[in-house]
């Protein structure tokens, strides 16, 4: 029978109501719910009516592999054999593991990162053990383990010593068919030249996904001169790196003085040279760059460090508006920016502004961010005495700085949300589709239908709000703090609303909720969740 006829009769046994029941009964995830949804239109079509209610486990992907001798002797200076390494595993990740691939339901892994920490204690191996031993630690990696193979990111990261070099020859026999992005951590960069000796020259071959590379600094390095004696290193890897399609690195550093500019220069030339998309969190480099700032040389707008160009994300506490004028001023030359996070530990936002712009003239910074799509606004040290007027001015007026391209909104301590705020929200941003509230509150029970084109609601405590007809998704953490009867009965309530409102659902042992209708995006919807929820 070819497979339109095997399709067919599949289709005929799930249009009886009790058979597709059952069937879904047998099908622990909506991740394969939702593949067999994907076989043809009209099983779509059937299962989109299905009440389907499933647990769900999220849990941190994190690995420990700890290389030592067999004696246990760590200051010896010759080169160990290879049968007398040894790899110690790590008893709570298998455990984890197991427990997810056991686990009736679905399964999140945190962020979709897997981190594996290498604890390396053996500083030599024999030369001729060399490939053999990188080969075993990768195959005690278990890259490829079945709950593993949906993940996009991968973190390499532990306590090299001075060998962080081998990540480098790792790399050349992993494998993974999802991975999207890679996190080293610079000091990989940092050996002698010799030890990167016989590395291969497409050492990310075994990752057919990958388009995004993260050189991070997880500790503070107090000379970067050792890294730039390696730009040959630097050279191969991006050169390697450039065979990727859309290719993009991402520099983190938490170093913020002038000795990080050369490093970051380096990489900006081979990036140029190969056809890689730089970019760089300005979070670090802001403050090094308003120090040194002057009207005649402006480093934001020197073409040798083109800091407007390659910043994608920024974050900022701001104190009082003398700061937040500041840095609008400079926002104006981040036209790449993506991603802007500020908290505000000041109120009077709107009027403090508009007093100090009184001498001075004054556009939105904002309408040049073409690519800023999410922003978030912390108002958790906002202080303004429960004056929810002021507030609800202040949003507004931050709103109306913003420009239409932003899709994702995350708020923190917004209270009291009412219709009219919404409105002036929806008004300067019509294109929102995920709304992201922590510890929030609203006056109006019916605000959020004021958002044109809110496709998504994450948020950490359950509100009796009513949902906007074009909703698609809602996620909820139920970290409410009462605990009393009262407040548990209406809880309960509200999520039994929310089931009869959506026929898809999962929830947790911590009282987490997700509520869909559409299985067939439930890949795109557990993308969301594993960003923006856990």
């Amino acid at each position: 029978m070819n497979e339109r006829g095997n399709l067919s009769m599949i289709e005929e046994l799930l249009t009886v109501n009790i058979i597709r029941r059952k069937i879904l009964e047998y099908i622990p995830s909506f991740y394969d719910i939702s593949n067999l949804a994907k076989a043809s239109r009209y099983i779509d079509y059937l299962i989109y009516n299905d009440t389907i209610t499933r647990d769900m486990l999220e849990y941190p992907d994190k690995q420990n592999i700890v290389i030592t001798n067999k004696d246990g002797v760590f200051e010896n200076k010759k080169r160990q054999k290879l049968r007398n390494i040894i790899f110690v595993e790590d008893d709570k990740f298998f455990w984890r593991i197991d427990s997810a691939r056991h686990f009736y339901g679905e399964t999140f892994i945190k962020r979709s990162l897997i981190t594996i920490n290498i604890q390396n204690e053996v500083q030599k191996c024999r030369r001729k053990d060399r490939i053999l031993f990188i080969k075993k630690l990768v195959e005690e990696m278990r890259l490829n383990c079945h709950i593993r193979k949906d993940s996009s990111t991968l973190n390499l990261t532990g306590n090299f010593f001075s060998n962080g070099y081998i990540l480098f020859h790792i790399l050349y026999y992993m494998k993974h068919a999802n991975v999207t992005s890679i996190q080293i951590p610079i000091h990989c960069f940092i050996a002698t030249f010799r030890k990167y000796n016989e590395l291969k020259s497409n050492i990310f071959k075994g990752f057919p996904k990958l388009n995004k590379l993260i050189f991070y600094n997880n500790s503070t390095i107090n000379d970067y001169q050792d890294i730039l004696k390696n730009k040959n290193i630097i050279k191969g890897v991006l050169r390697s790196f450039s065979r990727k399609k859309n290719p993009t690195l991402i520099i983190q550093c938490k170093e913020n003085s002038c000795r990080i500019l050369d490093y970051i220069l380096t990489i900006l030339h081979f990036g140029n040279k190969y056809n890689i998309k730089i970019k760089c969190d300005g979070q670090f480099l802001f403050p090094l760059f308003r120090r040194n700032s002057n009207e005649n040389c402006s480093f934001l707008r020197c073409v040798h460090f083109p800091m407007g160009e390659i910043t994608h994300y920024f974050y900022y506490e701001l104190t009082n508006a003398t700061e937040f004028f500041d840095i609008m001023l400079n926002l104006k030359c981040y036209r790449n920016l993506e991603e802007l996070e500020l908290k505000f530990m000041y109120s009077n936002i709107k009027e403090s502004i508009e007093q100090f712009c009184e001498s001075k003239s004054f556009n939105s910074p904002f309408v040049h961010c073409k690519y800023l799509k999410k922003i978030k606004f912390d108002f958790s040290e906002y202080y303004s005495e429960d004056n929810f007027d002021r507030f609800s001015k202040d949003l507004e007026y931050l709103a109306s700085l913003m420009p239409t391209t932003i899709e994702k909104i995350e708020l923190s301590n917004a209270k009291n949300l009412s219709t009219e705020t919404i409105q002036i929200m929806d008004k300067y941003m019509p294109n929102i589709k995920l709304l992201i509230m922590n510890n929030g509150s609203y006056k109006d029970c019916d605000c959020l239908s004021a958002f044109q084109n809110l496709q998504a609601i994450i948020s950490n405590k359950n509100h009796a709000i009513i949902l906007p007809r074009s909703l698609k998704l809602l996620a909820i953490k139920n970290e409410n703090s009462q605990k009393d009867l009262n407040s548990t009965h209406i809880q309960e309530e509200l999520v039994k609303i929310f089931s009869e409102i959506f026929k898809k659902c999962l929830h947790s042992s911590k009282e987490q909720f997700i509520f869909f209708d559409d299985i067939k995006y439930w890949d795109m919807y557990k993308c969301v969740i594993q960003r923006y929820f856990y």
